[in-house]
């Protein structure tokens, strides 16, 4: 991400640099991400045997929902050798609220 300094303080970073083609190496390193993250998905799946779904959420997701959508984070999500066809039928879902953490914090101590 040579295009653009970081900014300090914010903890937020602009990863719309990566959409086009303005960085190879940002490309490349968004690509890996988005793999591994996928293939820890699916790790993380069945070692709970998540049969409810996968819901990925945090504050990088919306910003790459078009990198997750191309196809690599469900493919390295699903290479799982004999357990692929467990996975087929495990629901994955993008959260896009930015406060869901703080509603179901919430709703937790409302009910508790």
């Amino acid at each position: 991400m040579a295009e653009r300094p970081a900014r300090r303080g914010t903890g937020r970073r602009d990863y719309s640099l990566c959409s086009g083609k303005k960085s190879e190496i940002c490309e490349k390193t968004l690509s890996l991400f988005v793999e591994l993250y996928g293939a820890l998905a699916g790790n993380l799946a069945l070692q709970f045997l998540t049969k409810g779904g996968v819901y990925l959420g945090g504050g990088i997701v919306p910003r790459i929902l078009p990198l997750l959508e191309q196809g690599s984070f469900m493919q390295a999500f699903l290479e799982k050798g004999r357990f692929k066809s467990f996975l087929t039928e495990v629901p994955v879902k993008v959260i896009l609220n930015d406060r869901s953490a703080l509603l179901g914090a919430a709703q937790y101590a409302f009910t508790h």
